[in-house]
């Protein structure tokens, strides 16, 4: 099984009981990294826009 949300960027497949989820950002790869590394950057993209996320420090 294999979708693809017109314009988003994002592949999803199934391949047994595997998820796997492929998405192309339009920004640069050191930006894409230090939103996924840099506990500044989560609460700008982590959940649903309308919901406000607390972060402490990561271990």
């Amino acid at each position: 099984m294999t979708g693809n949300k017109a314009g988003s960027g994002t592949v999803t497949s199934v391949e047994g009981r595997e998820l796997i989820v492929n998405r192309v950002f339009h920004a640069p790869r050191e930006l894409v990294y230090r939103a996924w590394t840099d506990p500044e950057h989560l609460p700008g993209w982590w959940g649903p826009r309308a919901l406000r996320l607390r972060s402490g420090p990561l271990r």
